[in-house]
């Protein structure tokens, strides 16, 4: 078990018996209090470097002194979107506009968009979380948020954290990397770009951070979107993998690359007043190396014509301009910086510094050759301006500060990627960044320079796979099979046109945890194929799938276990191709796909398919499933545990197959209610799709297969709907309750005569 005899490696329930008692303990957090709120070094640097304009320092100092806001923001684009965004309108705003709302002798401030954010789908609430919890018309607000946020129609994210994907201009065919993705709303607010429209986006976007366990708060928070086009990785991100495409002989970059390196945070300072007693200048000066070997590694993986955002949450320009600066003199003229300046016109924000001064634990610099006078320190050439600096165009960097629009801070910068550029010598660039490790160099197309480096790959052999029920592509001399067949002339598949083959789709990862076929990282769930006939037959037959849907070149399973597997995902195109290419595993996938189906298997009787339709997939799945389902009236959903008097609906139930199914309102009704009927999102985000749900036949019931908060989701669209239509007319306080409704079926197993709806 090593030195440590078994002690942190805590990963099982089990693990946790000696953890802290779950009672109240008096010991409160040692937070500090409001009086505390100084550091003398703090306010002699941030005065020197300039940094706050004149005459508005005691501004600046006092708000950095207050709580921050609450902000959110509403997902997406589309109708749904901007029918949440009026329900906060008219619902909660009202309340404010009647009477001030006084709390301890102060006035309330009521909910306001954003200036700057498009179509007021975001929002800043002055509130504390105290008076959220307390205030009867507050607490509304809060369960709305708490309800909205778990089923992903909202995120909460502060205001200045969204402005960076915002000058990524993403489009849905592009390649994205987050380089440190977690906690993800960032990540979040970047797949909805790339889900704008209708049609599923052939590009991707790959997050990642060299934290494992962040990357599965990642993982959670990305999850809510349900994209079949994300992938997360776990990789330092000053030396990630680059990988080859075999086909088209070059390297697979990326057209965006969004770099929110770590900083030393001060820019947070509102929410983590710790900052306070623990800041020094120190703390740039040690994140700055590794700062610029991001940013350097970032311009390596970008295409020409790409588009790369720096970001920080810091005011101090040592991790800020000097970065922008020497990553502009290391790249030459290939690296272009953007002045977007009237871009977001609403967004308050100040030009970047020309000078600045570096300081090490006893006296400010204002150059290198000052400072290399002076040693010994940790201080380096590139933390500085020089004569070059005067030529730069820093002031295209863009700094927003707390006091402008009651925000933390946060410093911007955007390259565009002109040509390929000149690679220094590797002592040079190494020196530059304080580190004594060369840099790889930028790849040339068709080199296989897609694994990190200092570690030996080897290419997997797959004369150890068994065939089963989850296999590879196969890949013969002789006749394809089905599986193959269907795969190379399915939809979205990338090599049905390509003339050269790349490497093929097969098993990947699943090392460790007593698995016999392990792959380069232990512990890591597998990225297996599911190409098994049976299955993909069953389940196509079952739901009556489209052709073109790439139902046999596309889906994906996390498990090596005999059998059939428990959970199938959905990968799109861009994914597929990615991982498919990375046949050296050079890429540390912790989360990828969409998941669909799930296995459900019955007691007794026959089975159909042994595959279930998860709420999460159906909106991808719904306009390519030909099934009939059963299509409720307006008012069925209102009633739980009722038989449906509705002869249509009675006909169409009972006409069923036992098992899984969808439901939604009739084509009419939907209609009626302004609801959409095409089977398609507005914008391919799953959280704006049509009204239906997966469901489950059994013999004398049909129960929903959706957790309580889509539950709680749906039956608010479909109550708002009902409103709508009948133009303000008492309803009764029961839309959707069905949909909430999560009971055991009560009829007897054998009961075939009405049905009953759970």
């Amino acid at each position: 078990m090593g030195k440590y005899k078994g002690k942190h490696q805590r990963v099982m329930k089990r693990d946790f018996k000696q953890s802290r008692p779950d009672k109240w303990s008096e010991k409160s957090r040692s937070q500090p209090e409001r009086s505390e709120y100084n550091n003398e070094l703090f306010v002699e640097y941030y005065k020197k470097q300039g940094v706050v304009p004149e005459g508005q320092w005691e501004e600046f100092m006092e708000v950095l002194k207050t709580p921050l806001p609450t902000t959110f923001r509403i997902n997406g684009t589309g109708k749904f979107a901007t029918d949440l965004r009026d329900k906060l309108e008219s619902d909660f705003l009202s309340n404010f506009n009647k009477d001030p709302i006084m709390v301890a002798g102060e006035t309330l401030q009521p909910p306001r968009p954003l200036p700057w954010y498009s179509n007021k789908l975001a929002w800043h609430m002055s509130f504390s979380r105290g008076q959220l919890r307390k205030l009867p018309i507050l607490a509304e607000i809060h369960e709305l948020l708490k309800r909205e946020n778990e089923a992903g129609s909202i995120t909460r994210q502060e205001a200045v954290s969204m402005v960076p994907p915002l000058f990524l201009g993403v489009e849905p065919h592009h390649r994205i990397l987050d380089m440190c993705a977690a906690p993800g709303s960032k990540t979040a607010q970047i797949l909805e770009m790339l889900h704008a429209g209708t049609m599923m986006p052939t590009g991707i976007v790959v997050a990642n951070d060299a934290d494992a366990q962040r990357c599965n708060l990642l993982a959670h928070q990305t999850k809510r979107m349900c994209s079949p086009a994300l992938i997360v990785t776990n990789h330092d991100a000053t030396m990630y993998p680059i990988v080859t495409d075999h086909t088209a002989k070059e390297s697979i970059l990326f057209d965006r690359i969004l770099c929110d390196v770590p900083c030393s945070g001060d820019g947070t300072i509102r929410k983590a007043p710790d900052i306070w007693r623990r800041w020094t200048p120190g703390n740039g000066n040690g994140l700055h190396p590794l700062q610029l070997r991001i940013a350097l590694h970032a311009c390596q993986m970008l295409k020409v014509g790409g588009r790369l955002v720096y970001s920080t949450c810091t005011f101090n320009p040592v991790e800020d301009e000097a970065v922008v600066a020497e990553v502009l003199r290391m790249t030459g003229s290939a690296m272009q910086l953007l002045d977007l300046s009237d871009h977001l016109p609403g967004l308050p924000r100040l030009p970047g510094l020309k000078k600045w001064y570096a300081r090490d634990k006893i006296q400010y610099y204002s150059n290198w050759e000052e400072a290399s006078q002076n040693g010994p320190h940790k201080l380096t050439k590139s933390m500085f301006p020089d004569a070059q600096s005067d030529e730069l165009p820093l002031e295209r960097c863009m700094r927003i500060l707390p006091h402008h629009s009651d925000t933390g801070g946060f410093f911007i910068a955007v390259f565009e990627k002109m040509a390929k550029y000149p690679q220094p010598a590797p002592k040079q660039e190494a020196a530059a960044a304080g580190s004594k490790r060369p840099r790889p160099q930028e790849p040339e197309p068709g080199t296989p320079e897609a694994a990190e480096p200092g570690i030996k790959l080897e290419t997997p052999s797959t004369s150890g796979r068994q065939e089963g029920s989850i296999t590879a592509a196969v890949v013969s001399s002789g006749e394809p099979t089905a599986a193959t067949t269907a795969a190379g002339t399915a939809p979205g598949s990338v090599d049905a046109d390509d003339k050269a083959s790349p490497p093929q789709w097969g098993v990947r990862g699943g090392g460790g945890r007593n698995r016999g076929v392990g792959g380069r990282f232990k512990g890591l769930d597998p990225v297996v194929p599911v190409t098994d006939p049976e299955i993909l037959s069953s389940i196509s037959d079952f739901y009556g799938i489209a052709k073109d849907f790439p139902l046999w070149d596309q889906i994906i399973t996390r498990s090596l276990e005999p059998g059939r597997p428990k959970r199938l995902y959905f990968v799109s195109s861009g994914v597929k191709h990615l991982l498919q290419n990375d046949d050296r595993e050079a890429l540390k996938v912790t989360m990828t796909g969409l998941k669909v189906f799930e296995r459900q298997e019955l007691k007794d009787g026959e089975q159909m398919c042994r595959y279930r339709i998860v709420q999460d997939g159906l909106p991808l799945l719904l306009p390519y499933v030909t099934r009939d389902g059963a299509e409720l009236a307006g008012g069925e959903p209102q009633k739980p545990r009722h038989t449906p008097e509705d002869s249509h609906t009675l006909e169409q139930i009972r006409g069923l197959k036992h098992g899984c199914c969808v439901v939604m309102l009739r084509e009419g009704e939907a209609a009626s209610l302004g609801l959409d009927t095409s089977k398609q999102t507005e914008d391919a985000l799953s959280v704006h799709a049509p009204l239906a749900v997966a469901a489950w036949k059994g013999k004398g019931s049909i129960n929903i297969l959706v957790s309580k908060g889509e539950c709680a989701q749906i039956a608010e669209r479909l109550k708002k709907a009902m409103a709508n239509a009948a133009q303000g007319e008492p309803l009764q306080n029961q839309a959707g309750a069905v949909l909430a409704h999560q009971a055991s079926p009560t009829k007897a197993p054998g009961y075939e005569g009405d049905v009953e709806m759970q």
